[in-house]
C-alpha cells in the first residue's frame, strides 16, 4: 500500500478517505452518536433486558403474520441486544476476566495482538468452511437442490480464500504471499456472482436461508457482530498497511455482507412486504444487487492492494 502523503491525492483510496473523514470533526460526530445510541445511561440499559425478551416473546407469538409491528419489535429486539452485549463488555467483572485471561500466554496474544487473533479465527473458519462446503453439497447433489449446490459453492469458494491467506502467512517469500493475498481478492470478485445467483434462485423461489424464530434472532445479532469486527478490522489493517491482515479481514467483510443479504431473505419470507412500497421479489432483487456490488468493491480492493503490494516488492 502506497503513503498517500508521499505520492499524492490521485493515489488516496476509498478506505484512505473513510479514516480521514473518521478523524474529521463529522467523524467524531458519528462516534457520539452512535455512543449514544449503543451506549446509553443504567437505566436505558436496565430496560433493554425484559425489552428483549418481550420483543423475542411478541415476535415469536405473532409468527409469519404480516404486520408492520413486526417490524419495530424486530428492530427493537436488535438494538436491544447490542446494547446489552456493549453494556456486558464494559463491566467490571468482565475487565477482571480479561484480565485473569492475560495470565495465559497463549489467551494474552489473543486478546492483545489484533494480526494473531484474525490469523487464528481465519484457521477456524476455514475448517468451518470446508465441512459446510462438503455438507451442503452433497445433500444438494442427492436432493437435487440448486441452492443447496449453490450454497455449497459459496462456502467452498471461501474456503479456497482462507487457505490461500492461511498458507500465505506461511510463506517466507512476501512477493508469493502478496500474489496469494491478490489471488484471493479475484476469488471474492467470483463472489458478487454467486450473490446474483442465490438473487436468480430466490426470486424462483429455489429455496431460502432456513431462519426461523429463535434462528432469525441469532442471525440478527451474528451479521450485526460479523459486519462491524469485520468492516473495523479492514479499515485498522489498511491504515497499518497490513496486507495479510487486510485481505482476511476483507474476506470476512465479503462473508458478512452476504450473511446480510441471507437475512433480508429471511426476513421477508417471515414478515413479507406489506408495509412497504414493493414486492418482495423488488426488495429481494434490489438488497441483492446493494449487496453484489459492495462485494464486488471489496474484491476488487483486495486485488488492487495485493498487486500494489507485489509491484513495491519488485521495486525495492
Amino acid at each position: 500500500m502506497r503513503d498517500a502523503a508521499v505520492h499524492g491525492n490521485q493515489d488516496v483510496s476509498l478506505l484512505d478517505r473513510v479514516s480521514l473523514i473518521m478523524e474529521t470533526p463529522l467523524g467524531d460526530s458519528v462516534r457520539r452518536v452512535l455512543r449514544t445510541v449503543f451506549m446509553p445511561s443504567r437505566p436505558v440499559v436496565a430496560f433493554c433486558a425484559p425489552a428483549l425478551l418481550v420483543a423475542v416473546a411478541v415476535a415469536l407469538g405473532m409468527g409469519p403474520v404480516v404486520d408492520p409491528l413486526l417490524w419495530l419489535i424486530y428492530l427493537l429486539a436488535v438494538w436491544a441486544t447490542a446494547v446489552l452485549v456493549v453494556a456486558v463488555l464494559h463491566q467490571h467483572p468482565m475487565r477482571r476476566t480479561i484480565s485473569f485471561a492475560y495470565r495465559s500466554e497463549v489467551l494474552a496474544r489473543l486478546i492483545s495482538d489484533r494480526s494473531h487473533r484474525v490469523l487464528t479465527f481465519a484457521r477456524m473458519s476455514l475448517v468451518i468452511d470446508m465441512m459446510w462446503a462438503f455438507v451442503n453439497l452433497t445433500e444438494g447433489l442427492v436432493t437435487s437442490s440448486g441452492w443447496l449446490i449453490t450454497f455449497g459453492m459459496y462456502y467452498l469458494l471461501l474456503a479456497v480464500m482462507r487457505t490461500l491467506l492461511v498458507g500465505s502467512a506461511r510463506l517466507d517469500d512476501p512477493k508469493t504471499a502478496d500474489i496469494l493475498c491478490a489471488t484471493s481478492g479475484v476469488l471474492a470478485v467470483g463472489s458478487a456472482f454467486v450473490v446474483v445467483a442465490f438473487v436468480v434462485l430466490a426470486v424462483n423461489g429455489a429455496g431460502g436461508p432456513p431462519y426461523n424464530g429463535p434462528t432469525l434472532l441469532a442471525a440478527v445479532g451474528y451479521t450485526f457482530f460479523a459486519l462491524v469486527t469485520s468492516t473495523r478490522n479492514t479499515l485498522t489493517f489498511h491504515r497499518q498497511e497490513a496486507i495479510l491482515g487486510f485481505s482476511i479481514a476483507g474476506v470476512n467483510l465479503v462473508k458478512a455482507l452476504v450473511s446480510a443479504f441471507f437475512l433480508e431473505l429471511a426476513m421477508v419470507a417471515a414478515f413479507g412486504t406489506a408495509a412497504l412500497p414493493m414486492g418482495d421479489d423488488d426488495l429481494n432483487i434490489g438488497c441483492g444487487v446493494l449487496v453484489a456490488v459492495a462485494v464486488l468493491v471489496v474484491g476488487l480492493a483486495l486485488v488492487a492492494q495485493g498487486s500494489e503490494a507485489r509491484h513495491e516488492q519488485e521495486g525495492a
